[in-house]
């Protein structure tokens, strides 16, 4: 009777720790559902729409967390600070405008072309396989690395057209120079007679012939065959800054023998024979400065452009999910 009592209290028991461990495994089943619902409508939450073009919080923090730009050697910050979210906002919109400019232009942008450039692209890297440890290191996929490349090239397609209608004038280069007063600077440069040497030896017994015997470096290039030298120059024009083995002449007298200097090439020699301080000129070619006007004055070209299609366009941005990330 005992035993049958105690049988049966133990089948309850069992009964009730089983009923009991299928509802604590329901919670949590459901608790993981209604978790993974809410994920998955949060990843979906539009951040930002142009037209029926939307970026989604899913999309965002996967672009936040790829940086193909990197791959071009341009340094962009990797936590999803308000530059990030900027930045990647920015991309979005302009490839949606470029997109829609091509497609009204007839512009196309082909596979082969975006292959060339990758190509392109690929001989800065030793191998294949560095190339995608890259790609790796920078959270990127070779379609996400297409897709930005597609869209370098179609803004190079924009630049290509519209830089017809950039002009420069010479008032334009003189508002410039004004402005940025370290284009215009004297040009040092000196004129000197150059030996290079191999040994050390051999250099100080040159030397001693043109300062101790007072020999000249004419005379001098009678007898240098027999010390087998690496250059010997009768005249060079060096200016200020171009390299630190000449850079002591512009301090010297002229007519006075340097002492020996060595570095990676071997023992110098050299004599100065002329300072010279040009007039205030262009340290840098006029091409050069065109070049920096044209390129700016196609920037602000752009970013007006992007402007005035975005007036024109339906937009919306979730700015109190963009606070919260």
């Amino acid at each position: 009777m005992l035993q049958s009592m105690f049988d049966a209290l133990k089948k309850n028991l069992a009964l009730s720790a089983g009923f009991f461990y299928a509802l604590v495994f329901s919670c949590c089943f459901l608790t993981a559902c209604t978790g993974s619902t809410k994920k998955t409508q949060k990843d979906s939450v539009v951040v930002i729409q142009i037209e029926n073009h939307k970026l989604t919080l899913k999309q965002l923090l996967k672009k936040s967390q790829s940086f193909p730009s990197q791959i071009f050697n341009q340094k962009y910050q990797s936590q999803l600070s308000e530059f990030t979210k900027k930045r990647i906002i920015k991309q979005f919109l302009e490839n949606y405008l470029l997109k829609k400019w091509a497609k009204e232009k007839n512009i196309v942008v082909t596979s082969s072309k975006v292959q060339k450039y990758l190509k392109k692209l690929m001989r800065g890297y030793s191998d294949k396989i560095s190339f995608k440890q890259s790609l790796y290191e920078n959270n990127v996929s070779e379609k996400q690395l297409t897709a930005f490349v597609r869209s370098m090239l179609l803004r190079k397609e924009w630049v290509k057209l519209h830089k017809k209608l950039v002009r420069i004038s010479k008032k334009d280069i003189a508002l410039f120079l004004n402005k940025k007063k370290r284009h215009l600077k004297p040009v040092k440069t000196v004129v000197l007679q150059h030996l290079l040497l191999k040994t050390e030896t051999d250099a100080e017994i040159i030397r001693s012939f043109l300062v101790k015997n007072k020999m000249s470096f004419f005379n001098l290039y009678n007898i240098l065959p027999k010390f087998n030298p690496i250059l010997a120059q009768r005249k060079i024009k060096v200016p200020y800054g171009a390299s630190s083995v000449f850079d002591p002449a512009f301090k010297m007298k002229v007519g006075e023998i340097s002492p020996i200097v060595k570095s990676s090439w071997g023992w110098h020699i050299y004599k100065v024979l002329k300072l010279q301080k040009n007039k205030k000129g262009l340290s840098k070619p006029y091409s050069f400065i065109k070049a920096i006007l044209i390129e700016k004055k196609i920037d602000n070209l752009y970013q007006d452009w992007i402007q005035k299609q975005l007036k024109n366009k339906t937009l919306l941005v979730n700015k109190a999910l963009l606070k919260q990330l």
